[in-house]
Parts: structure tokens; C-alpha cells; sequence
């Protein structure tokens, strides 16, 4: 089984928590704006990952104008970018606005 993009192993135990400290409300919508992630993985032969961090999201902007910002355009990306699908553990590259398999 594929978590992202990293192999779970048997005797992989995965625990993420994020835990939302503080909300405000922008333009009628309550956000979630300062948050404390916790992530405890217990590997297989004893060993373990830890980590612990602050979020706090320092801005936002509530129904941006996409075309103005040319948001999601693919003009900028490079023939052969490296690309993924997420959760899909096959490499990809980008050539003349396509995805192509890559054979290695």
C-alpha cells in the first residue's frame, strides 16, 4: 500500500493529529488560522519518526479573479518536468502540454 508517495511496510503504525487552536472569520467563512501538527510513526524493528510544528496562515484571499492571476496555467511548466499523479506510484514527464510515461 502507497501513503503519498512512500511504501507502507507491515509494522508501519502512522498517527498524524492536527489540532486547530484558532479560527477567524473572512468574509463570512470561518477559517482555520493557527494549527499545531503532531506525527508519530512507529517503524518496523523497533525505530520511530517523530515531528511537531506550528501552522499559522499569515494571508488569504477569499474567491480570487483565477484569470487575472493566471492561475493554473500550464504554460510555464518545462518539457520534460518531472510529474506525478498523487497516490499513483509512476513517474510522468511533461512534453508539449502531456503527460508521458516515463520507462524507467
Amino acid at each position: 500500500m502507497f501513503f503519498g508517495r512512500f511504501k507502507v511496510e507491515p509494522g508501519l503504525t502512522k498517527k498524524s493529529i492536527i489540532e486547530i487552536n484558532e479560527f477567524k472569520n473572512v468574509d463570512g467563512l470561518w477559517i482555520p488560522v493557527k494549527a499545531k501538527s503532531k506525527m508519530n510513526d512507529e517503524l518496523p524493528g523497533g525505530g520511530y519518526m517523530k515531528s511537531d510544528y506550528e501552522i499559522e496562515l499569515e494571508s488569504i484571499q477569499i474567491n480570487p479573479d483565477y484569470d487575472a492571476l493566471n492561475s493554473f496555467s500550464i504554460d510555464d511548466i518545462k518539457n520534460g518536468a518531472k510529474a506525478a499523479i498523487h497516490g499513483i506510484p509512476i513517474l510522468y514527464r511533461w512534453y508539449d502540454g502531456k503527460l508521458v510515461l516515463c520507462k524507467n
